[in-house]
């Protein structure tokens, strides 16, 4: 969409306008994502460029700590690394299948898939691992996707994922509007978005 000569390369700007509009990432941090991934400084992003430009702007040097603290050879974690920190960091149960699920998908999503194979889940995959809801969401996706909950009594009763000032994109007193955020809060699970209403000059609501 945002490809306007549909060359299927991203531009500078086009990054920044994507980034912004979809992430509200700082645009000094955006360029300089841009400039550390834009192999030959060619000024525009492949779809390759684009996905290393946002996980970089996705990472977290919580995430590195982590990784390194668990990872005796800070590059990669073993098998038997992974799976100490499923059971003592992140308490899971079965972690024999996790661990099974999460080098199945790190092959599957990564270029270093043979490595993932051998047993060795690099930072990459851990970062994946790390943001995926499938692995760590904080609540049952199973249920989200039917209702399961008693929905015959008055509004009142529930608690609803509502959004204030819907239509900013940034700073709620000077940031600018668009109605493109309607779609990406609906989209996130958002069931009550806020809409504002004026006196136009000659007396029609705007």
């Amino acid at each position: 969409k945002l490809d306007a000569d549909n060359d299927k390369h991203l531009t500078l700007s086009e990054t920044i306008k994507l980034m912004v509009q979809c992430f509200e990432f700082d645009e000094n941090l955006i360029k300089k994502a841009f400039k550390k991934v834009d192999n030959g400084d060619k000024g525009r992003l492949s779809l390759p460029e684009f996905l290393r430009l946002t996980s970089k702007l996705m990472e977290n040097e919580e995430i590195h700590t982590l990784f390194r603290k668990n990872s005796p050879q800070k590059r990669f974690m073993e098998g038997k690394d992974l799976l100490h920190f499923l059971a003592d960091t992140q308490k899971e149960n079965d972690v024999n299948k996790i661990s099974e699920q999460i080098f199945s998908t790190a092959s599957a999503y990564v270029s270093d898939k043979a490595s993932h194979r051998k047993g060795r889940l690099y930072f990459s995959g851990f970062l994946r691992y790390m943001q995926s809801l499938d692995f760590n969401c904080i609540v049952d996706l199973d249920k989200t996707k039917q209702v399961y909950q008693d929905m015959t009594k008055p509004l009142p009763y529930y608690f609803m994922n509502s959004s204030h000032n819907t239509y900013l994109l940034g700073d709620q007193l000077k940031g600018d509007s668009s109605v493109e955020f309607y779609g990406k809060v609906l989209s996130t699970g958002c069931r009550c978005v806020e809409l504002d209403c004026w006196d136009g000059k000659d007396g029609n609501p705007i």
